[in-house]
This record gives structure tokens, sequence and C-alpha cells, in this order.
């Protein structure tokens, strides 16, 4: 069901993805910590994971245009089986669309269409001005929601979220 949600370019049941958050964050490899990337993605969400009291101690927030997701979102191609993300301009495989590994052929997530990532963009769009608006309020005594550029490059992009992280470790 989530599988079919996703590949039509639908948004999870907040329910149900808090359920699976809520599921996953209490296992053992979680006790020390854990990163949601992606996660909460509406105002619901959010909501409902100060209800169950999920713990967050910083928000990452990896701010870049239209333009630029559309781009790396619908250029990415996956190897199926092994998971083994690739992309047309910024990570292209050795062989035009074959894994570079078993040689098998690679895909296009249908979720990675581009009619399907403008229709999720805009949706983000209306979510996340509600979402920013509630974690800035909600945490207003200590700094624990972080802007930084997406649209640097991807080793400088991982330094500033790596600085932001270890201030919590």
């Amino acid at each position: 069901m989530i599988k079919k949600k996703i590949e039509n370019g639908k948004l999870v049941d907040d329910k149900i993805s808090i359920k699976i958050i809520k599921k996953i964050i209490s296992e053992k490899d979680c006790k020390n910590g854990y990163i949601l990337d992606g996660f909460p993605r509406t105002f619901m969400q959010v909501k409902n994971m100060f209800n169950k009291n999920i713990k967050i101690n910083c928000i990452i927030e990896i701010i870049t245009n239209k333009k630029t997701i559309l781009e790396r979102i619908s250029g990415r191609l996956v190897h199926e089986k092994s998971g083994r993300v690739y992309h047309k301009i910024f990570f292209p495989p050795k062989i035009k669309n074959k894994d570079n590994i078993t040689g098998e052929k690679l895909k296009t997530r249908k979720d990675d269409k581009k009619k399907i990532v403008e229709k999720r963009f805009k949706e983000y769009e209306q979510e996340i001005k509600k979402i920013r608006k509630y974690f800035i309020n909600k945490t207003l005594n200590k700094k624990i929601y972080y802007k930084i550029n997406g649209n640097l490059e991807k080793n400088i992009i991982s330094k500033n979220i790596s600085k932001i992280i270890k201030k919590y470790i």
C-alpha cells in the first residue's frame, strides 16, 4: 500500500508514517540516536511527533530551488535489487543505464518522474511554511532549527550538516 502511494506521488497517511517512525526509533540501533531524512513532511506529522513524544534534538532544512530539485530527482537511476543509486549527470554509471557491479539495467523510480516530482514539490511548499513556523515557535528558547544552502557542492553541504550534528553528539 505504501509503495503504491509513493509511486503515484502521494504522501503516506500521517498516522501510518508516525506509527512506522515510532516503531523504528524504539529499536536497539536507535538507542544512541537517529536521523530522520525527509521526515516530517506534513504539519500533521510534526504535531503527531510532539504528541507521541518523539524526541527532536535538531532540525536541518536544506534549502534549494525547484529547478535544482527537479534536476536531481528526475535524473536518478536505481539498481532495484541492491538499492544502488546513480544519477544521469552527477554520478552516471560507467555504461549508460547499467549497474556498475552487475551490469543489470537501471530504472527510474515511478515517483521520480517530472510530473510526480512537481506535484510533490507543490505539496511540500504548502506544508513547509506551517512546519517552519511551528518548529520555530515551539523551540523559541533554544536554537534547534537550521537552514543550510542546498545549492552548494555535495561535499560542502555534507560538511555543513556534520558541523550542526556534532553539536548534539
